[in-house]
């Protein structure tokens, strides 16, 4: 009976050092996951902020782009209907002058 029990203790000190190896493994290996989850998280933070950056940006450009369209399009519109009045006015001047010669 003895003998039994001894081999049970020295089977209950091998599992508990067994027990204890593995409670150091998975010690570390959550240090090291923890460490790694930081830094994934840093660096997720960092692509997300270059992100919405650049989306701003974008944004940015392209309204500034739209007004200057806009402003294009109105200068354009402008100088179309300044030339109409060029035109018109000429167009008077040279029926003046055609009446004025008949005359």
């Amino acid at each position: 009976m003895t003998i039994k029990i001894n081999e049970l203790d020295r089977n209950i000190i091998r599992k508990r050092s067994k027990i204890d190896l593995l409670k150091l493994k998975i010690l570390q290996h959550k240090k090291e996951s923890g460490a790694r989850n930081n830094a994934l998280k840093k660096e997720k933070d960092n692509i997300s902020k270059n992100y919405q950056e650049l989306k701003e940006k974008m944004n940015r450009f392209r309204e500034e782009e739209d007004r200057r369209l806009k402003e294009l399009t109105n200068n354009s519109r402008n100088a179309v209907e300044k030339l109409k009045e060029y035109l018109e006015l000429g167009e008077r001047i040279l029926k003046t002058g055609e009446l004025c010669r008949r005359l």
